[in-house]
């Protein structure tokens, strides 16, 4: 069985990430867009992977964020033609989804491909919102896509959500628990006529100020 390893793109990785478009060009890239991924590898990476099989690099794909970080687009992907109709693509594509669902500030996930490569996006749960024509080269369209992940981001609004739910719940528990530690000495004092009317009074507005700075907590 082959391991499959997603890691961070290194320095070294140059060359061979650079062959993998040789190997796709002029199928799915044209030939001026070696020097735009070499320029991209040397100044514009954000967050870049390759993925290993068989022990060496066959594929790779980046991402990279609006200034507000609340969209992040799907760049660069290039799979080795011959490592094609593996799933490894899809692997590739799912690794980097899941890096961006972790992070708060991202609203919307999108990618810029082509007329070649835009049904594998399609069938990933992208959706076609703009054609241009010839814009990375003559005869290579650009398809600008969004991934439509509502569940998934309903999702991520549940688990915020519990985790509100979970700390007023504890914290409603821990107030619960000081203010009957508190009604149980206000009883023994009584009782033993060591607590006079006046810090009767006292003790009682504690307790009802414990309840109101809790129930102010988890209104917020």
């Amino acid at each position: 069985m082959n391991l499959i390893t997603i890691r961070e793109y290194e320095l070294n990785d140059k060359d061979e990430v650079l062959n993998l478009i040789r190997l796709n060009t002029p199928e799915y890239f044209a030939v001026d867009e070696e020097k735009d991924l070499k320029r991209y590898l040397e100044n514009e990476i954000e967050l870049y992977y390759v993925l290993i099989y068989d022990e060496k690099i066959v594929g790779c794909g980046g991402v990279n964020f609006t200034d507000d970080k609340t969209i992040g687009k799907i760049s660069w992907d290039i799979i080795h033609p011959d490592y094609q109709g593996k799933s490894l693509g899809t692997k590739l594509l799912k690794h980097r989804i899941d890096k961006l669902h972790s992070i708060d500030s991202v609203q919307k996930i999108t990618v810029r491909t082509s007329q070649v490569a835009y049904k594998f996006y399609e069938k990933q749960g992208f959706e076609l919102f703009e054609i241009k024509k010839d814009y990375w080269a003559d005869g290579f369209d650009m398809y600008n896509m969004e991934y439509k992940d509502s569940e998934n981001r309903l999702n991520k609004t549940n688990v915020k959500l519990q985790n509100v739910v979970r700390t007023a719940l504890r914290l409603f528990e821990q107030q619960e628990n000081k203010a009957t530690m508190l009604v149980n000495e206000l009883k023994a004092g009584e009782k033993s006529g060591i607590i006079s009317n006046f810090d009767r009074e006292k003790a009682l507005n504690k307790i009802l100020h414990q309840s109101m700075d809790v129930e102010e907590r988890t209104n917020k």
